[in-house]
C-alpha cells in the first residue's frame, strides 16, 4: 500500500469525482457517498456487491489487492495483484 496514492484517491473523492479503477480482470467504481466519513470512500463493485461499502483508502488496497485470488496459488505472480490503474472524472 503506498499512502500517497491512497491520499490521491480520497482527494479525488472529497472533490465529488468518481473513479474506475483496474484490478487484474476486474474494474471497480470508487465515490462519494453520504454513508462514508471523510477519510472513507465508497467502494462499488458489481462483481461482488458484498463488498460495496465505505474503506479507508488502505482499507480499499487490502480489500482489493489480491481479488479473487490472483495473486496467489497457481503459479501467480505479484505482477497480477493490487491496482494498476485509477482513472478519475468529474461527472460533468
Amino acid at each position: 500500500y503506498d499512502s500517497s496514492r491512497g491520499n490521491k484517491i480520497l482527494n479525488a473523492v472529497k472533490q465529488g469525482k468518481g473513479i474506475v479503477m483496474h484490478i487484474p480482470g476486474h474494474y471497480v467504481a470508487v465515490g462519494p457517498n453520504e454513508k462514508c466519513s471523510s477519510n472513507q470512500v465508497y467502494l462499488y463493485n458489481v462483481g461482488k456487491k458484498t463488498d460495496n461499502g465505505c474503506y479507508t483508502p488502505e482499507e480499499l488496497f487490502k480489500k482489493t489487492y489480491n481479488y479473487r485470488d490472483r495473486c496467489t496459488g497457481n503459479g501467480k505472480t505479484k505482477n497480477n495483484c493490487g491496482w494498476k490503474a485509477a482513472f478519475a472524472y468529474n461527472g460533468k
